[in-house]
This record gives C-alpha cells, sequence and structure tokens, in this order.
C-alpha cells in the first residue's frame, strides 16, 4: 500500500511539473471565479481546496472498508484531477478534472449502490453535496456569488462540501457493516 501511495504521489508530481511547463499563457477560467495568479498555482483557493479532496480519497483508501476504498479511489482521483487543474490552469488539466469527477461519481454509485446503507446518512451526504452545487452553481463567472477578488469563493466551497458530503457516506458504509457485524 505504501509503494502505490510513494508511485501515485510521484505521478501526480511529474505529471504537475509537465502541466506547468506547458501551461497556456491567457487561460480562460470560464467558471472558477478566482482571481489569476502568476507562477506554480494559478488558483491557490480552489488547489487547496481540491487537495483536501485528494486527502480525503487516501484516508478512505488506507482506513476503509472495501466499499469505502472504492468511494476513496473515486474522490482521490477527483482531486488529483483538480488539483492539477486549478494549479495549472492547462487544458489537459481541465479534462482530467471532468473525468475525475466522472470517475468519483461512478465509484459513489458503486461504493453506495449495495443494501443496508445507513439511509439517514446518506440523506444528510446528499443535502451537504446539494449545499455544493449550490455554492458551485451560484459562484461561477458571471453569477451573482463571484467575486473574484474573495480569499475564499464558492468553487473552494464546492471542494470543501464534497469532501465533507464523501465522509458522510463513508460514515454510513461503516454503520452498515457494524450493523452487520452485530
Amino acid at each position: 500500500m505504501k509503494r502505490s501511495i510513494i508511485f501515485g504521489t510521484v505521478m501526480a508530481a511529474a505529471a504537475t511539473i509537465a502541466l506547468f511547463a506547458t501551461r497556456p499563457t491567457s487561460p480562460d477560467p470560464s467558471s472558477d471565479c478566482e482571481r489569476i495568479y502568476v507562477g506554480l498555482i494559478r488558483q491557490p483557493s480552489n488547489t487547496l481546496s481540491a487537495l483536501g479532496l485528494t486527502g480525503v480519497g487516501l484516508f478512505l483508501i488506507t482506513r476503509g472498508n472495501r466499499r469505502q476504498r472504492i468511494l476513496g479511489i473515486g474522490v482521490g482521483i477527483a482531486g488529483v484531477g483538480s488539483v492539477l487543474a486549478h494549479a495549472t490552469l492547462h487544458p489537459v488539466a481541465m479534462r482530467l478534472d471532468g473525468v475525475g469527477v466522472a470517475v468519483a461519481s461512478t465509484a459513489a454509485i458503486v461504493a453506495l449502490s449495495e443494501t443496508g446503507t445507513n439511509p439517514r446518512r446518506l440523506l444528510i451526504a446528499t443535502v451537504v453535496l446539494v449545499a455544493g452545487i449550490v455554492f458551485w452553481t451560484g459562484s461561477r463567472t458571471g453569477h451573482s456569488w463571484c467575486d473574484p477578488a474573495a480569499p475564499v469563493g464558492g468553487h473552494a466551497v464546492w471542494h470543501v462540501l464534497v469532501a465533507v458530503a464523501t465522509l458522510i457516506a463513508a460514515s454510513a458504509l461503516i454503520r452498515r457493516d457494524a450493523e452487520i457485524k452485530s
């Protein structure tokens, strides 16, 4: 397990360096509503909040049961794609972000589809996720909550709420395992 984490970290670092070296000079941050900075991290708030998704993914992969690991892999991939996208604003990284969201959604469906999952916790996770979607939608460039000068934008809040919703959903899976063992 340690080797795979080290390998994944090295690959993510290599991809970041490669994308940074070839990033375009005039990116189009049409949906992120965060001021763009020159340097290694182009959108710091969105990048750091996406790093939280990666951390939640790694936590579930290393500490969880089988279904939590599936959920963790999906969210971890989404987090890495989002970190690369917001750090570099490179078109390839932006596509990886989109692919990561698709992988995370598929992993969530697989992990949560088995019977016996705690419905109350899943409802709470869904409410948190919907709140995240509201923040993400309302703060997109050109929308009413968009303020590129804000220290933390709605897109970063979206990342944090997805991480929280994932942990709540994972706790529904812990609860299920505890009920089965009883």
